[in-house]
């Protein structure tokens, strides 16, 4: 998992679905002795806010899911062969389901993935994939975020280049599980992913699973030993980009951060002052 947001362990995570996704996510992880890993990413910080993530090679801002590339290559980098990524709007469901179907098409398949149901009937949702550790697939998440893309802010961002690199590649690439993810069809379904068109039901969705288990938000020994401040997104960029970026791309960034505040600060007085009309 991965997110710029933090993990809290207090009250305050009855309101953070990352931290209810964190202690659903990590408890099924401990239960079958995987490793579990939160990056929360760093990022550059300006007075008003962060910047956005920004492929130097390309020229291009990322969106925030863009950096989930970096995060798997950061673990390969570690000496993982396999990478499990599940997004923090993503749970696993059913905490008694084998993996080991998953596992096995690993050992001949480089990604294997959800179909991204009901969207697309052929497409992997990359909200979910487990991943081998090889230098061709180090190549391609590189590869994806140094080359320009029209969906670097675009939807579906990283998983749309994903898709159209599957799409022209053998069969040797991915395969793909067709099973519930994006609704809860089955207790036994092994996936629940609160998607963004449904994102007011991640807090409640997330809190009910808990409660049902008579569970609560993370510990903090399993924060201090799960959540992770090691990947820095502007220095992943540089050993990626293999160049610095010049001051016509630290201007852009900052321009781009100074909009996005200055949306930010328009709608919260919107929402101050619509009451009082």
């Amino acid at each position: 998992m991965g997110d710029t947001r933090p993990v809290y362990t207090d009250e305050r995570a009855w309101s953070s679905y990352p931290s209810l996704a964190f202690a659903i996510n990590e408890r099924f992880a401990r239960q079958n002795g995987w490793d579990f890993r939160y990056e929360q990413y760093e990022i550059a910080q300006m007075p008003w806010g962060p910047l956005d993530a920004y492929s130097t090679k390309s020229k291009q801002h990322r969106a925030p899911t863009w950096i989930k590339l970096m995060a798997v290559d950061h673990a390969f980098e570690m000496g993982y062969n396999t990478v499990v990524w599940i997004d923090t709007d993503c749970i696993f469901y059913n905490h008694e389901a084998d993996w080991s179907d998953v596992l096995n098409f690993l050992l001949t398949k480089n990604f294997v993935g959800w179909v991204d149901k009901p969207f697309n009937d052929h497409s992997l949702c990359a909200g979910f994939f487990a991943v081998r550790n090889r230098p061709e697939v180090r190549n391609l998440l590189q590869d994806l975020w140094v080359n320009p893309s029209k969906f670097h802010w675009k939807q579906f961002h990283e998983q749309a280049e994903l898709n159209n690199f599957f799409q022209r590649s053998g069969p040797e690439w991915l395969e793909l599980i067709d099973e519930p993810m994006f609704s809860l069809e089955s207790k036994t379904q092994r996936l629940l992913h609160i998607a963004s068109f449904d994102s007011l039901l991640r807090v409640p969705m997330f809190t009910e699973w808990l409660t049902a288990r008579s569970l609560g938000p993370p510990s903090e020994e399993a924060v201090l030993a799960s959540v992770f401040q090691t990947l820095k997104v502007d220095d992943y960029d540089y050993k990626w980009s293999g160049i610095q970026p010049g001051s016509l791309d630290r201007a852009r960034r900052v321009v781009r951060s100074l909009r996005s505040f200055g949306r930010r600060t328009a709608k919260n007085i919107y929402r101050w002052i619509r009451p009082l009309r």
